[in-house]
Formats: C-alpha cells, sequence, structure tokens
C-alpha cells in the first residue's frame, strides 16, 4: 500500500497480515506528497511546489526516475489512459487550474493541456482545484472560490467537457453550485465519485450532495482506457452508460471498434455482437452495452484497437450523448493465455513450518518458490529489474506451475516480481517480494525498566534492521538461558513498525518478588538468521513502593503522633543548606563592595549611570 504522507514523502506499507502491517520503504520527493497512484512499474506523486513526480516502483530503490513542474501546487491525480490529470491549487498568486499530462513514456512526461478555472464573478477568486475524476469525454473538479479578503466564498463542481475544448465558440466549463455560502467551518466539495448514474459529493457539512447528469454519460468501458496484455479472444467488451438507453435505440448503431486507430484503421464492428445485457431474469439493462467475438472469430495479436461510443445516443429521459467517447486498448503478443501468479513464498520457510514469506536478505541467496499457472514450458522471471536462473520448473498434480530460483543481491525495499512466458507476456506482482538488510539488534530504548514488570509492563522500541513479519524476539537473565521466554509478532506483546524497528512489552521475571539484573536479547528470522545482544536491557530502575506523608503541624496534636507518618516539618540537606548559605553571603558581601565604591565615585563628582 502506498500512502501520501506530506513532508514524509510517500510510505509503502506491507498489508499481506493486516494484523500486523508494516513500512518496507518510502519515496522522499522535494516536495509535500498530497496523492499517489500507481500504474504499472510507475508510482505518480502530485508533490506541491514540485508538481508531478515519477518513480519506479519495481526497483526495491524505488528511485524517482522523472519530474515535471505544473508551476502551480500539485493537489490531486487521476490517471486516464496515458493521460495523467492533477489538479492544481493556486499557489502564490497563481490561478487554479487542471492539467493534462502525456505519460505515454513515464520517463519524460509532457504537459499537454491546462485548463484554467476564473470565477464568473469579478469580485471571486479562484482560491484551488482540489479533486479531480474523469469519465468519458468529461472532467469534474471541486473548486473553491474566496473573496477578496481571502475568505471561503463558494464551492463548486466545475464539469468540463474535454471534447469541446478546443472549440473557442464554446465555453466547455460548466460550474454546479454545491456551497453558496462556503466558510472556514464548511469548506463545501472535497472529495466525490461517480456511482449509481450520479456525481456523489462530500460536501462537507451538507452531508453527500447527488448531481444528476443532464445529458448522457459513458461512466466506463471495459477493458479500462490503455489496458495492455488483452487476450486476443476477449469474453466480453463492456459499456456503461450513467442513464438507460431509450427504447427506440439499437445498440449496434452507435458502437463502433476501429484495428489501429479511429482515423486511419479498420472498422472491424462486424466482429461483435452489440446487444444490451440481459440478466438471468431475462429482464434488458439498457444502461450497458456488452460485445461479444462471434463464433469463430479473434482479434490480431500486439494491436491496439479503438471502442468508440458515437454522439446522439439518447437515454429515457434527459439530453443525447453529446460528443463520441473513444477508449483504446492493446491486445497481448500470444495466442496464450497469460500467467498468473498465484503465490510467492521463500523455499525454507514454507518447507519447515509451511509459512508462506516473501522475503529475504539483501546479500541474496533466498531460494524462491512461485506458484502459478500458465508459465509455458520456457518462462522467465525478473526480480526487482534482475532477470534470476531458473532452477527447477514442475508441474504440480492441480495443473499449476511452480519455479523455484535464488535471488540475487539488491537494495533493501520491496521488489516486482514478474514471469513471462514464451511468447513475452507477462503478469506481475508489485512488491511481492521485499529485500531486508542482514539481521542486526543496535539498542532498546529505554535500556533500564523497572524491576518489578507486573501489571502494565513497560513498552520498548527494539531498533535495528533486518526486521520481517515472522521474525522471534527470545530474552532470558544474563546468565541463565533456562529462563528464556520467547515472542513473536502477534500485534499487542510485540508489534512490527519497519524492517528497522518493532516494539516489545518487556517482559517479567519474577515470581512475585521482581529481577534486578541484565537482561539478554536474542532475534531470529524465519530464513534462520539470528542476532545476540548480551546485556541489552538492564532491570533495576527505582520503583516508589511507599510515600511516608508528612504528620500536619497542630501544636495539640504533637502528643498523638501517628507513628505511620513523619513528624510536622521538612527534610532537608543539612550540607546543601550550608553551602546555599555560604554562597548567599558572599554575594551579598560582594553587593555591598560594589555599592560603596559607586558612592564614593559619585562623591567625588564622577558622573555614575544607575544601570539597576
Amino acid at each position: 500500500m502506498f500512502v501520501a504522507n506530506g513532508h514524509g514523502g510517500v510510505q509503502v506499507i506491507d498489508i499481506q497480515n493486516f494484523a500486523s502491517p508494516y513500512h518496507v520503504g518510502y519515496i522522499k520527493p522535494a516536495g509535500y506528497a498530497r496523492d499517489v497512484i500507481i500504474d504499472g512499474q510507475f508510482a505518480y506523486i502530485a508533490a506541491s511546489f514540485q508538481g508531478v513526480v515519477v518513480a519506479d516502483i519495481s526497483d526495491p530503490a524505488m528511485p524517482i526516475v522523472a519530474t515535471l513542474d505544473t508551476l502551480g501546487v500539485a493537489n490531486r491525480l487521476f490517471l486516464q489512459g496515458d493521460t495523467l490529470f492533477v489538479s492544481d491549487l493556486s499557489g502564490e498568486g497563481r490561478i487554479s487550474q487542471l492539467n493534462a499530462i502525456d505519460i505515454s513514456n513515464p520517463y519524460q512526461p509532457k504537459l499537454d493541456r491546462v485548463v484554467e478555472l476564473h470565477p464568473a464573478r469579478p469580485d471571486l477568486i479562484s482560491d484551488g482545484v482540489y479533486d479531480v475524476e474523469v469519465t468519458g469525454n468529461k472532467a469534474y473538479v471541486s473548486v473553491m472560490y474566496s473573496d477578496q479578503e481571502d475568505k471561503p466564498a463558494q464551492s463548486v463542481i466545475e464539469v468540463i467537457d474535454l471534447a469541446q475544448l478546443n472549440d473557442i465558440r464554446i465555453d466547455a466549463t460548466k460550474p454546479v453550485m454545491v456551497e453558496r455560502h462556503a466558510s472556514v467551518e464548511n469548506l463545501g466539495a472535497r472529495g466525490f465519485s461517480l456511482a449509481r448514474g450520479q456525481l456523489q459529493v462530500a460536501a462537507g457539512k451538507g452531508g453527500i450532495k447527488a448531481i444528476e447528469f443532464s445529458e448522457l454519460n459513458v461512466l466506463a468501458i471495459t477493458p479500462a482506457d490503455g489496458e495492455d496484455q488483452v487476450s486476443i479472444t476477449p469474453e466480453i467488451i463492456t459499456i456503461e452508460l450513467s442513464d438507460p438507453v431509450h427504447v427506440s435505440q439499437v445498440a449496434s448503431d452507435y458502437v463502433r471498434v476501429f484495428e489501429g486507430s479511429r482515423l486511419f484503421g479498420t472498422d472491424v464492428s462486424d466482429l461483435f455482437e452489440v446487444n444490451f445485457r440481459v440478466t438471468s431474469e431475462q429482464v434488458e439493462l439498457r444502461n450497458i452495452v456488452e460485445l461479444t467475438l462471434r463464433p469463430g472469430m479473434q482479434l490480431s495479436q500486439n494491436q491496439k484497437y479503438v471502442v468508440t461510443v458515437l454522439q446522439g445516443l439518447e437515454p429515457q429521459a434527459g439530453d443525447a450523448l453529446s460528443t463520441d467517447v473513444d477508449s483504446y486498448f492493446v491486445t497481448a503478443n500470444s495466442q496464450l493465455a497469460a500467467p498468473n501468479i498465484l503465490s510467492i513464498c521463500a523455499k525454507q520457510r514454507f518447507e519447515a513450518d509451511g509459512f508462506c514469506s516473501a522475503s529475504g536478505g539483501v546479500e541474496g541467496g533466498t531460494e524462491l518458490v512461485i506458484t502459478g499457472t500458465d508459465f509455458s514450458d520456457n518462462p522467465t522471471l525478473v526480480l526487482g529489474g534482475q532477470t534470476l536462473v531458473i532452477e527447477q520448473l514442475s508441474t504440480l498434480a492441480d495443473g499449476s506451475q511452480q519455479i523455484v530460483a535464488q535471488t540475487t543481491p539488491n537494495y533493501p525495499g520491496p521488489a516486482s516480481v514478474r514471469v513471462y512466458n514464451v511468447d513475452n507476456v507477462y503478469d506481475e506482482v508489485i512488491g511481492g517480494f521485499t529485500y531486508v538488510n542482514q539481521l542486526r539488534l543496535d539498542f532498546i530504548e529505554p535500556a533500564v525498566v523497572s524491576a518489578a514488570q507486573l501489571g502494565q509492563n513497560d513498552r520498548l522500541s527494539v531498533i535495528g534492521l533486518g526486521f520481517q513479519p515472522d521474525m522471534k524476539l527470545r530474552a532470558w537473565k544474563h546468565g541463565q538461558p533456562e529462563s528464556v521466554q520467547e515472542f513473536t509478532v502477534d500485534g499487542n506483546v510485540m508489534t512490527l513498525y519497519s524492517a528497522e524497528k518493532l516494539y516489545w512489552v518487556a517482559p517479567t521475571f519474577a515470581d512475585g518478588s521482581g529481577y534486578r539484573g541484565f537482561v539478554d536479547v536474542e532475534i531470529i528470522d524465519g530464513h534462520g538468521r539470528s542476532y545476540l545482544k548480551p546485556k541489552a536491557l538492564f532491570y533495576g530502575r527505582l520503583d516508589v513502593n511507599r510515600v511516608l506523608e508528612t504528620e500536619v503541624a497542630n501544636i495539640d496534636l504533637l502528643e498523638i503522633l501517628n507513628p505511620v507518618r513523619l513528624p510536622p516539618g521538612g527534610i532537608v540537606d543539612e550540607i546543601l543548606t550550608a553551602l546555599v548559605a555560604e554562597n548567599r553571603n558572599e554575594h551579598d558581601r560582594a553587593g555591598g563592595q560594589i555599592i560603596v565604591a559607586l558612592l564614593l565615585r559619585r562623591a567625588a563628582g564622577e558622573h555614575v549611570a544607575d544601570r539597576g
């Protein structure tokens, strides 16, 4: 999981075990990380004034490979095909805008278009574009407008017709009011989502507001826009519309499929049967169009196909689709089915206790067992950008295949696992294997704990390297290994925070009387690596066992003093009191000498300034 964490960059968290998620790495752009989106092996980060940052997450080091300054404050991201839409806050004196960035080459992103958003009223200023979502040819962005005192005034959703931006005769943006009188306490629109044929808007104190579309919209086309490695015999192509289509409309009249490009390609619509979806109860869903290949037909290998929904398609209520909507996909370079990775396990740990742990040391040499289907007879295995030598390829009783290979040295962090078949078609698991540093325990904080760990025990931070979810911690009294206690990551007594830090609740080494002395600590991971830290912890911090209270100063009660209380008064250190008194006397004598000197100088006619 990738989390945009402000000044902390993008935090990468392993959530394979939901009971004990932990940090496995991070990406640190120069700017404040506001949003992150993943596409294949790349992470796109909205990094405020730095703009858009691109990182390669197939490499465990997750290096930054490209940046693009949007000249504003990059805030939110939305990906559609090869276009990354970036909402910009106004920044220092700039206006709010929506940027369209071409990421067909992630190593060289290019700014393709900028849509500036201005308020209709001259007394308002645009304060920022917050969220963005795109479907079909429409972009929806939430915008905050401020007054002349830079106080929140209005919150709107701007609907942008991307297909009409080049037509200078019309305004391609249409504002929809969400909060007419915005304030600091109620800013209005922030997040929103397309659902049930409407735009569902999180409108602050206004709750969830639904914006209905005045005209028919294309909500989604499957395969997704820009998707690659699509089978040459796709089971179905689905088009989801915002509203049911009028009964007079025939689906096949408004859907086209082109091989290559729409402008210069070939119309291959005849390869498909085009109908509205029919449920098992024989109910026709006229808001979902399905394209199925005719019997005996197939698509070309490694070819681009464009699915087009033509303008003019009329809904049962409202206006017709105003512009054509295009979406493309690319077929696989093979008639074989694409590989499908089912599991990735470290062999030693899996054979020892059946636990599947996809991690190993940076020094390499970890034997991996990768199980899946359709690997073919001669697959290729790539781990973190490095091709591994496949030591064994076998077919299991259930028909699945298994690859055995050894890891090579690499940087610490999450690495992608990619399996290619003989036709170069692949399946990839981002972060499928985690490289960890060589196991080491540096120190425990605090290093001194209470001798009596009874009841609410001390919570400790264990700092080191190479920590993993399958590790164990063993602790015993120094020189008494028979007193050993063992702990595993359970999210309670021992919690893994990252590969360098875990939290541990100090154990009780006592029969009720407490233990005072050193404790040895050893950590062991699932690969058999271990590290021993003698005298890592000391049980000996002073505890308050009993407090003696002072008797109340009452002359009438002196004859019946409470034996468990001290007499009236206070306890003082006589030596310290004497030293303080002596220093005070010397200070007074010195002060008196200074005053006498000043009086003599003033009597002699000298000017003496009073400086307190």
